[in-house]
């Protein structure tokens, strides 16, 4: 079984179609998909060849839009991408919670470093995605703002130019190929109403 570039193209794409009906609900169910499909993509860019975590920091650093890896917290630290790995792939998914356990933050995942919201309630605060975010009691004092349809835009973005540069490069297509075959993402089995 052989899977083209194009097919794995046009699965991303239906992928991205259901989970804009997810991402627009007033809900974090967007993040944790988001953070899910991340990971997906970064087994696709990098199979097995690296550790978790070196695979999912990799894939935001080398594909999403530099602002994430240019994000700098007050402290004057540069590690967004670690963030979301501690904060919403470990955290999110694997626990249900935005706050990374004890093992991610004894490698730097920090609490409240990432703080979600939905882009009505951050135009009603006048807040920007991955801009700096604290709020006026102090809870929050140093953390990255993500607004989920922003980040939702940042994803496919990402996708689409690990799609690109997969045209361009045999062997991260064949890798791509071998992983989607081998790990088929959930597709199929979904109403039209669910992409609508």
């Amino acid at each position: 079984m052989k899977a083209s570039i194009e097919e794995v193209y046009l699965t991303l794409d239906f992928s991205f179609k259901a989970l804009k009906n997810v991402c627009s609900r007033k809900s974090p169910f967007g993040f944790l998909c988001l953070a899910a499909l991340i990971d997906y993509l970064s087994k696709l860019a990098y199979g097995g060849n690296l550790k978790d975590w070196e695979r999912y920091i990799k894939f935001i650093t080398e594909f999403f839009p530099l602002k994430y890896r240019n994000f700098q917290y007050k402290t004057g630290k540069q590690v967004l991408p670690q963030q979301i790995y501690y904060v919403l792939r470990n955290g999110m998914v694997h626990s249900f919670t935005l706050i990374p356990d004890e093992k991610g933050r004894k490698y730097g995942g920090r609490s409240n470093s990432i703080i979600l919201y939905h882009r009505r309630e951050a135009k009603r605060d006048r807040l920007i995605h991955l801009g700096n975010y604290r709020n006026r009691h102090g809870r929050f004092d140093d953390a990255a703002l993500f607004i989920m349809e922003d980040f939702f835009e940042d994803t496919k973005i990402a996708a689409h130019k690990l799609i690109k540069k997969a045209c361009h490069s045999p062997s991260l297509r064949k890798e791509i190929q071998a992983w989607y075959i081998k790990y088929p993402p959930i597709t199929g089995g979904f109403k039209i109403s669910l992409i609508q």
